[in-house]
């Protein structure tokens, strides 16, 4: 038999009902002084016919730094949303995610300190979800 701790399944389920039922925010309305310099996991769609379809969801240790970092500016990690759009023939190069962002995808995030809930709460996410990227 195998054993989990008490709840978790309880506490995941809880989390990602939070996390999806958040108010999202356009791309094209996010300012970084809006995001919380602290961790979390959030969650990105892009809004197709008055849907919301999961692209990307993930955890960090500072959703502004993330945030900000990796997909309001600069260009792409090794793994990153920016570099899943290209790979997977969503968009063709920087110049097109960074536009597919901020115009069709969405955010939300919560606020998570413990770093085991957020980690296990971005897989959970992942699987419940089944985003187009991260997978």
């Amino acid at each position: 038999m195998i054993l989990n701790q008490p709840n978790w399944i309880d506490q995941l389920t809880t989390s990602l009902n939070e996390l999806c039922n958040k108010y999202s925010v356009h791309f094209r309305n996010v300012l970084p002084k809006d995001l919380p310099d602290s961790p979390g996991v959030f969650l990105i769609t892009m809004i197709e016919d008055h849907y919301e379809i999961p692209y990307w969801i993930e955890w960090t240790d500072s959703i502004k730094k993330r945030i900000q970092g990796s997909l309001l500016m600069g260009g792409f990690t090794e793994k990153s949303f920016k570099k899943e759009l290209i790979e997977k023939k969503i968009c063709k190069d920087l110049g097109e995610t960074k536009q597919f962002i901020r115009e069709r995808c969405t955010l939300r995030w919560i606020r998570l300190k413990d770093p085991v809930l957020r980690n296990a709460l971005a897989y959970y996410g992942r699987a419940v979800l089944m985003p187009r990227c991260g997978l």
